[in-house]
């Protein structure tokens, strides 16, 4: 037996020692003895994953890894029950990756971690992936100096303030093939607010030794619920120009979640020529997917073949446009990109929705659906139909191509 699931071990079982077990997922819960997990303990144990429900039985655990886990190279960690027992559980961490059975980790996911952990994990020679949920301690993460993580490839950072995870970029230097980062801003005094904090992210991100390796970068931008709105005001080309070094970057995925109506996204034609020459190997593109921009966009017709030229692996695509500029003429090249199905068109505008169908099926071979406008929003009663109406074109349509053997949309 090579995995292993423990979801409740009733009391009185008798554990039998696995020689060959590998991973051990445990999730005890109220009732679980701590003890039983150690009849699973096995010196061939490599991946550990923690489901405890009380702190104190992860505390008690992570400190005699050395005697049960000897040769680890993944563990995933619970969250800490409460708040009064998280320094606690931070210093039982913040030592057990100072262990033997540590020191070999490729895979490191925790709810939370503060700076000593951060730094002693920065030295662990073999450390691939490292998940966090949280980065506590915000003077210490911001103070520190983070000399190491020098074979990391993925790094995922969720519910961070922007402006710990600045200062983390800004001490570190990573090899890294995927990001995916969640981040807020606090409310700052009016003399404190950084001019461009996602701006300043974008920089920082540039600049680590991975313009070949970066494959994949998502990033979601949300509002404390503690603090404000006030934020930068919208995401332009200015911000997204120092990621433009990333060459081999299949993924791009930036959002933005719970900022008010002011937050906007500020592209046009001329930034998806820009974007479409630096990434052309893009295979994902998702800008802001669940409410769209929030504004009248600016991209058109032209601007969106322009993208499709310069990225020909595109599969996915969510942005919104100014679909009532109908400018664009065919070159008469055939269809642009036949791996789109499903296009997400946000919050974007129309009026004659037979010729944006027309135009939509000339750039899209293999398009099923176009989805635009899903939140209830004001100018949503307007649009939706108008949007529903070209789905039925393009529906209708694609059966008849079908029946014909053909795969162009004729008027």
């Amino acid at each position: 037996m090579a995995f292993l699931s423990v979801k409740y071990l009733p009391r009185g079982s008798q554990g039998h020692l696995l020689p060959k077990l590998q991973t051990l997922t445990w999730r005890g819960d109220y009732t679980t003895e701590l003890p039983f997990i150690h009849f699973f303990a096995s010196p061939s144990l490599r991946t550990l994953r923690l489901g405890f429900y009380i702190t104190s039985h992860a505390v008690s655990l992570l400190s005699t890894l050395d005697d049960h886990f000897p040769s680890l190279t993944c563990l995933y960690l619970p969250q800490a029950d409460s708040r009064d027992r998280a320094d606690q559980y931070l210093t039982a961490i913040s030592r057990a990756i100072e262990s033997r059975s540590c020191q070999g980790l490729e895979c490191f996911h925790a709810d939370m971690v503060d700076a000593p952990a951060l730094r002693k994990l920065a030295h662990l020679p073999n450390l691939k992936e490292l998940t966090v949920r949280m980065l506590r301690n915000s003077s210490g993460i911001v103070s520190s100096n983070y000399n190491g993580f020098l074979n990391l490839k993925t790094l995922r950072v969720h519910h961070c303030q922007i402006d710990i995870l600045v200062s983390f970029f800004r001490s570190t230097q990573m090899p890294l093939e995927s990001i995916d980062l969640q981040v807020y801003h606090r409310d700052h005094e009016p003399d404190q607010l950084p001019q461009s904090p996602l701006g300043d992210l974008t920089s920082l991100i540039a600049s680590q030794p991975c313009q070949s390796s970066l494959t994949k970068l998502e990033m979601r931008y949300f509002r404390d619920p503690d603090g404000s709105d006030r934020l930068d005001s919208a995401l332009n080309i200015t911000m997204l120009r120092p990621l433009f070094v990333f060459s081999n970057l299949r993924l791009c995925h930036v959002d933005i979640e719970g900022i008010s109506a002011d937050f906007t996204f500020d592209l046009n034609d001329d930034a998806l020529v820009e974007l479409a020459a630096s990434w052309p190997h893009l295979e994902t593109l998702i800008f802001r997917r669940r409410v769209g921009w929030q504004n009248t966009s600016t991209i058109t017709f032209n601007g969106l073949a322009s993208l499709l030229r310069g990225c020909p692996l595109l599969k996915k695509l969510t942005l919104s446009m100014d679909a009532t500029r109908l400018d664009y003429t065919s070159t008469g090249e055939g269809a642009l990109n036949r791996r789109v199905k499903r296009l997400n068109l946000g919050d974007s505008i129309i009026e004659e929705p037979v010729a944006v169908a027309l135009i939509l099926a000339d750039l899209f071979g293999s398009l099923e659906q176009v989805d635009a406008w899903p939140v209830v929003r004001r100018h949503r009663r307007r649009y939706q139909p108008l949007w529903d109406e070209v789905n039925s074109i393009v529906k209708r349509k694609r059966e008849e191509a079908a029946g014909s053997g053909g795969s162009q949309i004729n008027t």
